[in-house]
């Protein structure tokens, strides 16, 4: 599972907002100049805060510290769904 700590900012029925703190992981990175993070960081956005809309079915208040979670599983079926198949896509429209 991939993890990340984050603060509650704000409360509906059934989910919570959380705010994250984006870290930059250039600094031990040997691909600093063919990485769109590296030049991410070189044009000053560094430390940004990301908002998530996660569900929840927990008692929280805003200002709570949280770790959300994600599946290995989900995160690799995504990337696929938004990078490998418009590829594939891409190529049988080719073949027709």
């Amino acid at each position: 599972m991939i993890e990340e700590q984050g603060r509650v900012i704000a409360l509906e029925p059934g989910v919570v907002w959380v705010e994250t703190l984006r870290k930059s992981t250039c600094s031990g990175c040997a691909a600093k100049n063919g990485c769109g993070q590296g030049l991410m960081d070189r044009l000053g956005v560094r430390e940004r805060r990301g908002t998530i809309r996660a569900l929840s079915d927990l008692q929280l208040q805003v200002g709570d510290s949280v770790v959300v979670g994600i599946r290995e599983d989900v995160l690799l079926r995504g990337a696929f769904l938004v990078y490998l198949l418009p590829l594939l896509m891409l190529f049988a429209a080719a073949l027709l």
